[in-house]
């Protein structure tokens, strides 16, 4: 089964996007702001992140560049 973060601070957005997604058989991960979503990140090596810019906790841009620098992580597709 594929995996998939959600980095979105908009919840309804994040829950409509789960459930889009987790109806077509993909295991969905969401965190809230840019410190969990680097966490789950590294926790979990989803397949593709969906990556918010304007994000609380350091921001879209600082998650993407700290994922990027990170041998385990910097190969993970990401839609921004």
């Amino acid at each position: 089964m594929h995996k998939i973060l959600i980095v979105e601070d908009d919840i309804d957005l994040a829950t409509v996007l789960q459930m889009n997604l987790t109806s077509k058989g993909f295991k969905v991960f969401i965190a809230h702001d840019a410190i969990h979503g680097t966490t789950l990140t590294h926790n979990e090596k989803p397949d593709l992140i969906f990556l918010d810019i304007n994000l609380p906790a350091g921001g879209g841009l600082t998650m993407l560049k700290n994922i990027k620098v990170s041998i385990n992580t910097k190969t993970i597709p990401v839609i921004i």
